[in-house]
């Protein structure tokens, strides 16, 4: 066997062992039940081949469809598919690594503290689209590597589609663009090939064309119906998630808070390899160092002043790139040890300190288990007995989309209702007209809301009733002076 086929087994054999063990470790913490916000969402879509928020998952609808037909939960058969992709992107992050000219170990240990990372691994256990959206980039990166290795533009070319058509999953991927757009550069230097790339990508993008084909099939579940060109143009661009890509506090503390996460997914130890790594891999693989730094600075740019509450979730891809720099900072380490120690001893001391490097994701797992374990969550089919239990028949549940309010819709008015089939003859309004409700509300009327809202409840008396609150009566002057239905416009509640 040539030391290239041996090479070859040993890093397959390495890429299944760490597949399968975060497959295990993954699948032993999985969340056996419908999981929150966009987590139950994404399970409907997925048995209805329906439609999500902007801007919209087809391809991971597509797959999930498929998770659905296994003989689960449907909610369990889609937590699963992200334990599927979260073990195989460590499993590609190794690869990666491997491309990258790292040793076998150190490669290892970089993606292993990808997948011990608490963000990473929480989201391997429940249905998210951001597991799924890695193994993809992940996936790009290897064949975007190899190509340049090998001068081969064929792996460069199936990167490209990839890249493209790994959008439906999340397009967090195109944030990573720039640097995906400079090792295809580096295939041969030649712009051919770059435009040759883009139409690649832009073929396999064409996967969003499954959004208003499906959504003027009216599916049950259609947020926002982006069936007409005007309609999907703003949902594409993010609809009213737009808003959200606002001016942060200030420069200076935003960016405190966004290391302060990376510094949680990776520990101190595992920040100050990337930091060596980052070093160590600009001096011996400069263009793909820049590369790998083209990738998180586009991926942090982009989401730097976004305001949504779980930001974190969407500089994962950074995350992932450092630990390419965590595995190269380990790989220097032990050659710096090598040439430090008389040749006689140099064996034993990279043994050493590569076993004491190794401990790194193992203390991050460690630290990790106690968030990330789903598997004894309790709390979503308490709520969908008390609310089947609760609601009179024909009842109506007022939605205004607060967060709040899109926890609990998203288990019972979207999986509850139209997965399981609980209480169908429960109706949502969404932004409902206050001053038409203050007027014509009877108190034998069944009006409910899923959480408290300022606005409701400065214009109607309400009281606590199971997991809702119930909508009694007006108060004075509501049916003067409540706001009325907002607009018609590009809306998803409309």
């Amino acid at each position: 066997m040539s030391a290239a086929s041996a090479t070859n087994k040993w890093d397959g054999l390495t890429t299944g062992a760490l597949v399968g063990a975060f497959f295990v470790l993954y699948g032993l913490t999985l969340c056996r039940t419908v999981y929150w916000y966009d987590s139950a969402e994404l399970v409907t879509a997925a048995v209805t081949l329906g439609i999500t928020h902007p801007p919209g998952y087809p391809l991971y609808t597509l797959i999930g469809h498929l998770f659905t037909w296994l003989p689960l939960e449907p909610a369990v058969a889609v937590n699963l598919m992200s334990a599927v992709f979260g073990a195989a992107t460590v499993g590609l992050l190794f690869l990666v690594c491997r491309q990258l000219g790292l040793d076998r170990v150190a490669s290892v240990i970089g993606a292993a503290t990808l997948g011990a990372s608490v963000l990473f691994w929480s989201n391997a256990v429940v249905a998210e689209v951001y597991c799924p959206a890695l193994a993809a980039a992940a996936l790009v990166l290897y064949l975007l590597l190899r190509g340049a290795n090998e001068r081969r533009f064929a792996w460069s070319a199936w990167a490209a589609w990839l890249a493209g058509l790994s959008l439906g999953l999340h397009m967090s991927v195109a944030t990573l663009g720039l640097g995906f757009a400079w090792l295809v550069w580096m295939n041969g230097r030649r712009l051919n090939r770059l435009i040759t790339a883009g139409t690649l990508a832009l073929l396999g993008s064409l996967v969003f064309l499954y959004i208003p084909w499906r959504a003027a099939q009216d599916p049950p579940l259609n947020v926002c119906d982006p069936s007409t060109p005007a309609q999907l143009a703003w949902y594409l661009a993010g609809g009213a998630y737009r808003s959200w890509f606002g001016q942060s506090s200030g420069f200076f503390e935003r960016g405190a808070f966004i290391g302060s996460a990376f510094a949680e997914q990776l520990g101190w130890a595992g920040i100050g390899l990337a930091i060596l790594g980052v070093a160590w891999l600009s001096r011996q693989r400069t263009e793909a160092c820049f590369a790998l730094v083209m990738m998180a600075t586009g991926n942090i740019a982009f989401f730097f002043n976004y305001q949504a509450h779980d930001v974190e979730v969407f500089l994962l891809p950074t995350t992932m790139v450092s630990c390419c720099f965590v595995a190269a900072g380990a790989h220097a380490l032990v050659v710096e040890v090598r040439r430090a120690v008389a040749p006689r001893r140099s064996s034993a001391a990279a043994i050493l300190v590569s076993g004491a490097l190794g401990l790194v994701p193992v203390e991050l797992g460690y630290q990790s288990f106690v968030s990330a374990d789903m598997s004894e969550l309790d709390e979503t089919e308490p709520f969908l007995r008390a609310a089947v239990e609760t609601l009179p028949r024909d009842a109506v549940i007022l939605n205004f989309t607060t967060p709040p309010e899109w926890k609990r819709y998203a288990v019972f008015g979207m999986y509850g209702q139209l997965v399981r089939g609980l209480r169908p003859d429960v109706t949502h309004v969404m932004a409902p007209d206050l001053r038409e409700l203050a007027r014509n509300l009877e108190p034998a009327d069944a009006i409910y809301v899923y959480a408290p809202i300022e606005m409701l409840g400065y214009f109607f008396e309400m009281e606590p009733e199971g997991p809702f609150l119930r909508v009694v009566a007006p108060k004075p002057e509501a049916a003067m002076r409540a706001p009325r239905k907002r607009s018609k416009g590009r809306t998803c509640w409309d």
